[in-house]
């Protein structure tokens, strides 16, 4: 298999969406059609990204991986109980990403359960991309705005103001458009002034 940097991996607007679906938040219907077009034409990025999840589950700490083995195989009123566990955990909580994917899909009651961890773990990346917006890869900061874009989390408007003080235009151009996804009233001042 073909090496892909992470840069390449962020740059690519679908696969971000992707992400933010996998972690759980909602997404419309043609960013879900567009990373599955991405990752069809793309089997490489799709293995890197399955391969990451599967990585991150396999090192995942031990409660981590009980709850796992309950959303695959528990009662409806276990994989509740899973759910909201590991929506508890956050950040520590990400090698549960895939199987909590299949359970907001099963259609059962636990779906929303598993819905709702997905939100708490995203809510938990919000620090650790926040750092990456000054990193010094382009592709790194412009990903990492993308994605607090679509997280739409408060915490990421004034680290994103910033960004539209840069000298890079791409660093201008994703902070506008994360601005605009969040719709923070704080934002507005510093859109109309660049």
């Amino acid at each position: 298999m073909k090496k892909i940097r992470l840069s390449q991996v962020l740059a690519v607007f679908g696969v971000l969406m992707g992400l933010a679906i996998m972690l759980g938040m909602p997404a419309e219907a043609e960013a879900e059609e567009l990373l599955e077009t991405i990752l069809y034409q793309n089997p490489d990025l799709k293995a890197m990204l399955l391969e990451s999840l599967l990585k991150w589950e396999q090192e995942a700490p031990k409660e981590v991986k009980e709850a796992i083995k309950t959303l695959r195989t528990g009662d409806t009123a276990a994989k509740i109980k899973a759910a909201a566990s590991l929506g508890n955990m956050g950040i520590k909580a990400k090698g549960a990403i895939l199987a909590l994917a299949e359970t907001q899909k099963d259609g059962t009651p636990a779906a929303n359960k598993a819905r709702l961890a997905l939100e708490k773990i995203n809510k938990s990346l919000v620090e650790p991309l926040l750092t990456k917006l000054k990193d010094n890869d382009l592709y790194v900061r412009v990903g990492a705005a993308m994605v607090l874009g679509a997280i739409k989390d408060p915490r990421a408007v004034e680290p994103l103001i910033a960004m539209l003080n840069d000298d890079d235009l791409s660093d201008r151009w994703v902070a506008v458009n994360a601005l605009g996804a969040i719709k923070d009233p704080r934002a507005i001042e510093p859109l109309t002034l660049h």
